[in-house]
């Protein structure tokens, strides 16, 4: 507190647990994870999308998505055309007006530990662009910073736990949190949640 610190405590799932070696070392097993000389840091992995950890998630999510070609927002992506912008250009008096991109629908595929970031982006882009549809897919580290927000903005959120589909098996350890933002409907009560 004097320091100005923010600590953050990560749950992570038993079996990363395991893998990683606290389990096996109260049972005198000095040899798997950390204490094999593995890093600490190769079991929190905050800095990884779901496509870093499963190169099939992106084809699982075009296999059912609208739009057909349909690719995940990079980082610098968020800030513009994740609000449905594609730059824009000044007109005659000098005013800056932003051109709208094609798109409808918005693939957010963040690491965890960037999270926060998107849904604050998202949760902006909903209320300014409600025409447009998003698709977010994190996996479940680091859920205190971002969670209650998806909940508030997205119409329909799902846990896919490790293991139960292929394109995220049972070595990913913790579920792949999936959230869908649907367009604003025309009539009341204009969401379909």
């Amino acid at each position: 507190m004097y320091s100005g610190i923010s600590l953050h405590v990560v749950h992570v799932a038993g079996t990363r647990m395991i893998r990683q070696g606290t389990d096996g070392l109260s049972r005198g097993n000095f040899s798997t994870g950390v204490m094999n000389g593995v890093p600490m840091s190769n079991f929190v992995p905050l800095h990884l999308t779901a496509q870093d950890h499963s190169s099939r998630v992106l084809a699982w999510v075009q296999s059912w998505a609208t739009e057909p070609n349909l690719t995940p927002l990079s980082p610098t992506d968020w800030f513009e055309r994740g609000h449905g912008i594609l730059g824009g250009a000044r007109n005659p008096d000098g005013v800056w007006i932003p051109h709208q991109c094609t798109d409808r629908w918005f693939l957010w595929l963040p690491a965890p530990g960037a999270a926060a970031t998107v849904m604050h982006e998202l949760s902006i882009s909903r209320h300014k662009r409600t025409f447009l549809g998003h698709i977010f897919l994190c996996p479940r580290l680091l859920t205190n910073t971002w969670r209650q927000k998806l909940h508030r903005v997205a119409d329909l959120v799902i846990d896919i736990p490790a293991g139960c589909r292929p394109f995220w098996p049972s070595e990913m350890h913790e579920p792949l949190i999936l959230g869908l933002t649907l367009p604003f409907s025309d009539l009341p009560p204009w969401q379909l949640r």
